[in-house]
């Protein structure tokens, strides 16, 4: 008989040995996505790169699949029938993602606390434009500055974008303070 697992949401059949596999890798991947752990890869990232946050699809695929788990915990929150990041599957001009370093001591420094996607959008009744098309932060680590202290180097690198829904309370609200829009055509 099927379960569904109350932490990670994949459903498997627990007498199945591939399904126990399958369940093992998925819930530790949500896991340390709501719990991350600093990471020495990332650390030295951090003190490498002049732009250490920044995920295209040239980046190496350590980078990519960290964004991937940020995004899927993001389509989950929103209960999308999709995830808007695809490992490999962007144009670095069209698509630009963010690791947020853990800048707020809940995890430590070297752990990603959150994420998010710019996406270059043609729209059909307004101008293009830069949206804002998600972004997630782990829970434990919300409302303590991580976005704020990020959004100057938004504007300044993506201009006036555009906020894409759905958008939670929080956001919302953040956006509202900010001055910040949501799209005035459709994609």
């Amino acid at each position: 008989m099927a379960i569904t697992c109350s932490v990670c949401g994949l459903t498997y059949v627990p007498s199945l040995a591939e399904d126990r596999a399958s369940h093992r890798i998925r819930h530790g991947q949500v896991v340390r996505t709501l719990r991350p752990r600093p990471l020495r890869i990332f650390i030295e990232r951090l003190k490498r790169s002049s732009d250490p946050e920044h995920v295209t699809s040239l980046s190496a695929s350590w980078l990519q699949n960290e964004l991937y788990f940020r995004a899927r915990m993001f389509r989950r929150e929103f209960d999308y029938d999709f995830i808007r990041w695809s490992p490999n599957g962007a144009e670095e001009t069209t698509v630009h993602g963010f690791l947020f370093n853990d800048d707020t001591n809940t995890f430590g420094h070297g752990a990603i606390a959150g994420g998010g996607v710019f996406r270059w959008r043609k729209f059909q009744d307004a101008p293009s434009g830069w949206t804002f098309d998600w972004v997630w932060v782990s829970p434990d680590a919300r409302r303590k500055g991580i976005l704020t202290r990020r959004w100057p180097k938004f504007t300044e690198r993506f201009g006036n974008f555009y906020l894409m829904p759905p958008l939670s309370a929080a956001m919302t609200n953040f956006a509202e303070k900010g001055g910040h829009s949501l799209p005035r055509g459709k994609p």
